[in-house]
C-alpha cells in the first residue's frame, strides 16, 4: 500500500476523480438494514482496448462495484474511482489514499486481453477495500480481509448485492424468495468453492483450512504465502 500514487504512472492512467479524497472510516459499522447508498464506488474507468473494448471492462468493473456495495454501505466506506490499470508487471491492485482511487488489473496482458477470473478480481477488490481502514499488511489487516470475505460469501448466499438490504429487498423494489434465492445461493456456493480452489489448493490465504487450528508449521507456511502475496497486492 502506498499513501500516494507515486511510481504507478507507468501502470495506467489516473483519471479525474469523482469527489474525494475520503479519509478512512472510523465510526461504528452501520447496519445493512439501514443501507446508505452514498457509501459505494462512485465512478469506474476502463482502459480502451482495440480487441476487447472498454465496454466489457466497464461492465466488469460495475459488476465488482455492485457486488461489494453492501459491504461498503455496512462499513461506511467510499471509493471515489474504481479503475482498470495497464496489465504490466506483477501488481494486481492498488488503493490510493484510503479509497480515493482503487486500481485493478483486469486483463492478463495487453497482447492477450483475456480477463482474469472474476473470483480473483473480487478477492483483489476485497484486499484493496481493507486498505480503506488499514494501510500496512499486518495481522489486523489480514483479519479484516478475512472478515470481508466471510461477509461477502454470506451476502452472495443470500443473493444480496448493490442497493439491497438483508431481507433480500432491493431499495424500492422486489423481494428475492424461493427458487430465485436458492439459485443465487447455489451460484454463490460454487463461487466460494472456486475461490477456495484458487486460494492455494482449497485453503484460505492464511495457509490452513478456516475450520482448523493452525500448527506452528502451517502458521509459518501461511506467513510465507502472505509475504509472497504482498508482492502482488498493495
Amino acid at each position: 500500500f502506498e499513501p500516494q500514487a507515486s511510481g504507478v504512472g507507468a501502470e495506467g492512467p489516473s483519471g479525474a476523480l469523482a469527489q474525494g479524497p475520503y479519509p478512512p472510516a472510523r465510526g461504528p459499522m452501520g447496519s445493512i438494514k439501514t443501507l446508505q447508498p452514498e457509501y459505494k464506488v462512485l465512478a469506474v474507468k476502463a482502459l480502451p482496448q482495440p480487441k476487447k473494448g472498454p465496454g466489457e471492462a466497464d461492465k466488469l468493473l460495475r459488476r465488482i462495484a455492485d457486488q461489494v456495495q453492501p459491504l461498503m454501505s455496512k462499513r461506511q466506506w467510499k471509493v471515489g474511482l474504481l479503475e482498470e490499470f495497464c496489465p504490466k508487471g506483477n501488481l494486481l491492485g492498488l488503493n490510493v489514499n484510503h479509497g480515493e482511487t482503487v486500481r485493478l488489473k483486469l486483463r492478463q496482458s495487453l497482447t492477450v486481453p483475456i480477463f482474469r477470473p472474476y473470483e480473483e478480481l473480487l478477492d483483489t477488490m476485497l484486499h484493496e477495500l481493507a486498505h480503506n481502514r488499514i494501510g500496512p499488511h499486518n495481522a489486523s489487516f489480514y483479519k479484516l480481509w478475512d472478515e470481508l470475505r466471510l461477509e461477502l460469501e454470506d451476502f452472495m448466499a443470500k443473493g444480496i448485492h448493490g442497493a439491497m438490504i438483508a431481507e433480500g429487498h432491493r431499495v424500492g423494489g422486489m423481494r428475492l424468495t424461493g427458487p430465485a434465492m436458492r439459485t443465487k445461493a447455489a451460484a454463490a456456493a460454487e463461487a466460494r468453492a472456486q475461490t477456495q480452489r484458487l486460494m492455494f489448493g482449497g485453503h484460505r490465504l492464511g495457509g490452513c483450512p478456516p475450520t482448523a487450528l493452525c500448527s506452528p508449521q502451517q502458521m509459518a507456511a501461511g506467513a510465507a504465502l502472505r509475504r509472497a502475496a504482498d508482492e502482488v497486492w498493495c
